[in-house]
């Protein structure tokens, strides 16, 4: 199995008992970031700032010494055997540098009507487009961009669109974003097989996620996807 490590970032949660539930998880798994304002829609770029300098400072990640980061929203099944598999492969050692892969927007222009959630004031970006972005719920970055967007933080005034501002910090450092189709989500019935072969399926409650999941484990026990996947799906166990 790949080596991967995972954490969560949210700010912090109305209600005593859930509050304290986080704080247990985090006191034993070490995997939660929690910031010191409250976890809203609208925080999410609050959230991914916060992220950034974290894991920049962060020294559980500096001894692991990470090759990506993968962000992806809270509401987005991950289907690791599938990315690990066509990561290594499509980013083999020496080749993983400079990377900012997702689905590309291309001409965003900046949404000026305050009665809206992606509201963005000309005094904080006074420019007519948005540079080329990935947009949610998912993008990948290799991990030697992190030191960079962390530097560029204290610069930027906040957007309060989450891929949107990663994408005016990676224009700023030079980076321009590179499109995968792999990050595009679909909608509609699937089966298991077509689960097994996508990245991601995105927009799901909970435990949706938790069922994906589960079919997705038994399918791969069973083997019944053999045929159709692109990796061995028995020697990946994530």
């Amino acid at each position: 199995a790949a080596p991967v490590a995972r954490a969560l970032h949210h700010g912090q949660r109305p209600g005593a008992n859930l509050q304290r539930e986080i704080e247990e998880e985090a006191r034993e798994f070490g995997d939660i970031l929690q910031f010191r304002f409250l976890d809203t829609p609208h925080s999410g770029q609050r959230k991914t700032m916060g992220a950034l300098m974290e894991l920049n400072e962060d020294a559980q990640f500096q001894r692991c010494k990470p090759k990506f980061l993968l962000k992806v929203t809270d509401d987005t099944f991950v289907n690791m055997p599938a990315f690990v598999h066509w990561l290594a492969s499509k980013f083999p050692a020496g080749k993983q540098t400079g990377l900012y892969v997702g689905h590309t927007v291309h001409g965003d222009v900046p949404d000026r009507n305050p009665q809206r959630t992606g509201y963005v004031s000309e005094s904080i970006y006074p420019y007519p487009a948005f540079p080329d972005y990935n947009k949610n719920p998912a993008y990948l970055i290799s991990w030697d961009l992190i030191p960079r967007l962390a530097g560029e933080i204290p610069k930027l005034e906040p957007i309060g669109v989450d891929d949107v501002y990663v994408g005016v910090l990676m224009a700023r450092i030079g980076v321009r974003p590179q499109f995968n189709d792999h990050f595009v989500m679909l909608e509609g019935p699937m089966d298991v097989c077509m689960h097994l072969r996508m990245f991601f399926i995105s927009h799901l409650p909970p435990v949706e996620v938790l069922n994906v999941f589960e079919r997705n484990s038994q399918g791969r026990r069973l083997n019944e996807c053999k045929d159709v996947l692109p990796y061995h799906s028995d020697k990946l166990d994530l």
